[in-house]
């Protein structure tokens, strides 16, 4: 009857049957859904339920003919209800687990993450779903689970676009050998693709490997030279590897193409300047014209004044520094910025290169104005915590230690979620050897807020080495080193650590019986 278009006929001779074998399992779930195809759903309901207490090993579809039955009801959470045990019993059937997972996402369900995460690779991530599931994570902040998300995604279907997320979750996070992987992968897709690239060269310096990191940029030039992005990157790349003519050379011309970059006249006036060349001064000036509102302009311009002996002249523009329309707070902070930038370039430990001029007398001078000028900021703007903050590093470079601490303990009370200012305070207690439950307590919570910043591991590494704990030192330093290992101070942190590791290892061995 059904074969022949019947189905009202063919539902009567089903009951017909049912009737003469009411304990038959399997007659019973046709019966269930022949009633609910014809629109008797109370009937399949009641009839369903009778289903699945009969004798027989229980099944995922009948579980899930109960519950469409209930989602032609519109029943959604009796229908979630046959549905989730229909997936306990059968956790690889793909419809059966999507059906439920839009169920929870309708009601709302705090096991919707759970599901749609089970679900994902069942249907070979399609992006509209794990895109969900990722704002998710984000939203909860789960910043290990979006990358095992991406991860996982990118594994198994080889998209493109997972591919450049999981690039980026890396660039983001410092994560430089697994971005470097990822780079390389996603040429292998498309050889010629200048962001991809790019992405490898920039992975090679971060991981350490600057030689090899010149080498992309040089081949990524060749195919794209008028690429200005690539360009200024090999420019500073040539400038730390001490190629400083080369540098200089690729910089002229980026300045000569785009003379209207106040990034590129400034690069090239820092670069200039290493050797004393008279472009320096010019280069510095435009890129301040073009971009008046930069305190690191100012500073390096007024620095360059000291280089070449103009020191009359650049000390004056310190009187004469830009207000740009500010409100009072905002002048006295910007000129207090201009000041503490200029300190640090006089500072002998922040120039390390040839022409440096070191002053240390005339640097202090600066940071004191500096220290001056953010407190008057502070009486304009009470509790500014971009003020707080500049003003407390002020103090610790002037060896204002607790004053310092102070100040920062202030702009915690304001800015509790300031895991930076933690970070700072937190490693100057371990540095001073004070206080070290405090310092720990900040240090945790700048890593619950950031937990891959390698500048926050290598705090914690060396409270770990006050504490005594030198494993655990060792664990947090190796972390931050993976990060940024090219980093000098934790290097050296990392060095005293396993040189205390060997020194007791060899210690507790010549104890040994």
């Amino acid at each position: 009857m059904e074969l022949e278009g019947n189905p009202k006929v063919a539902l009567g001779y089903y009951r017909i049957a049912f009737r003469y074998d009411p304990e038959n399992r399997d007659l019973c779930f046709m019966l269930l859904d022949r009633l609910r195809e014809s629109g008797k759903i109370d009937s399949a309901i009641a009839l369903g339920k009778s289903c699945l207490a009969l004798a027989g090993k229980p099944a995922s579809r009948e579980y899930q003919s109960v519950g469409q039955a209930y989602l032609r009801k519109e029943d959604a959470v009796s229908a979630a209800e046959y549905y989730r045990e229909a997936v306990a019993l059968d956790d690889d059937d793909r419809d059966a687990l999507y059906v439920l997972t839009g169920l929870y996402e309708g009601l709302g369900d705090a096991r919707y993450p759970a599901a749609l995460h089970k679900l994902l690779p069942l249907l070979e991530y399609p992006p509209h779903l794990t895109d969900k599931l990722l704002q998710i994570f984000r939203s909860r902040g789960e910043i290990d689970s979006i990358g095992a998300l991406l991860q996982a995604a990118w594994k198994k279907t080889g998209q493109i676009g997972y591919g450049e997320e999981l690039a980026s979750y890396y660039e983001v996070r410092s994560r430089s050998k697994q971005l470097l992987e990822v780079a390389q992968q996603l040429l292998e897709k498309d050889s010629a693709n200048r962001s991809y690239l790019l992405l490898r060269a920039q992975a090679l310096k971060a991981s350490g490997m600057p030689d090899s990191a010149l080498q992309a940029y040089a081949e990524l030039l060749e195919k794209h030279p008028s690429d200005r992005e690539a360009r200024f990157a090999y420019a500073g790349l040539l400038q730390e590897q001490g190629r400083v003519e080369e540098a200089f050379l690729s910089l002229k011309k980026l300045v000569q193409d785009f003379p209207q970059s106040a990034q590129y006249q400034y690069a090239l006036g820092v670069s200039a300047l290493q050797t004393r060349k008279p472009e320096a001064r010019a280069a510095l000036e435009k890129a301040t014209d073009l971009e008046p509102a930069i305190p690191d302009y100012w500073a390096r311009w007024i620095y360059a004044d000291l280089v070449f002996g103009e020191d009359s002249v650049g000390l004056s523009r310190l009187s004469h520094l830009p207000d740009e329309g500010n409100p009072g707070w905002q002048t006295d902070f910007f000129r207090g910025l201009v000041r503490v930038i200029l300190a640090r370039l006089l500072e002998p430990r922040e120039t390390p290169d040839s022409t440096a001029r070191l002053d240390s007398a005339l640097a202090r001078t600066q940071r004191r104005e500096a220290a001056f000028l953010f407190g008057a900021a502070l009486k304009e703007s009470p509790g500014n915590r971009m003020v707080l903050f500049e003003l407390g590093t002020d103090l610790e470079r002037l060896g204002l230690r607790d004053s310092a601490m102070g100040v920062f303990r202030r702009l915690l009370t304001i800015d509790t979620l300031n895991a930076v200012a933690m970070n700072y305070l937190g490693y100057m207690l371990v540095e001073d050897n004070r206080d070290l439950v405090y310092a720990g307590a900040l240090l945790d919570r700048a890593l619950a807020l950031d937990p891959e910043n390698p500048a926050y591991l290598d705090s914690k590494g060396w409270w770990h080495y006050r504490m005594g704990n030198f494993p655990a030192a060792e664990v947090e330093l190796k972390k931050a080193l993976e990060r940024m290992p090219r980093d000098p101070t934790v290097r050296e942190h990392l060095s005293i650590i396993r040189k205390l590791l060997g020194e007791k290892e060899t210690v507790n061995g010549a104890d040994a019986p």
